[in-house]
């Protein structure tokens, strides 16, 4: 079912993952950088959650962008299908 969706809706299928993941990436900073304003050295001891949130917030980007380079791609195949199959339609008359 996942394999289907992802092939005729790849926005909102990748969209998804990427706010899932936007999400996690934000409760994953939100500690690391409310410690950096509260402490008065500006010193972070939670530096693994801010490095996971880094790379969730990374990995949140991509599959945005993924989901809009996919969804051009598919719309292209939708439209150059439709132009074959007028154009078929069209020789048999």
């Amino acid at each position: 079912i996942f394999n289907i969706y992802q092939n005729y809706r790849p926005l909102s299928f990748f969209s998804m993952i990427g706010t899932l993941l936007l999400l996690l990436s934000l409760v994953c900073g939100f500690g690391p950088v409310l410690e950096y304003f509260t402490d008065a050295n500006h010193f972070v001891s939670k530096v693994p959650s801010a490095v996971l949130a880094c790379g969730l917030m990374i990995l949140s980007i991509l599959s945005f962008v993924t989901a809009i380079i996919l969804n051009a791609i598919r719309s292209h195949q939708s439209f150059n299908y439709e132009l074959q199959m007028n154009l078929f339609l069209s020789d048999k008359k």
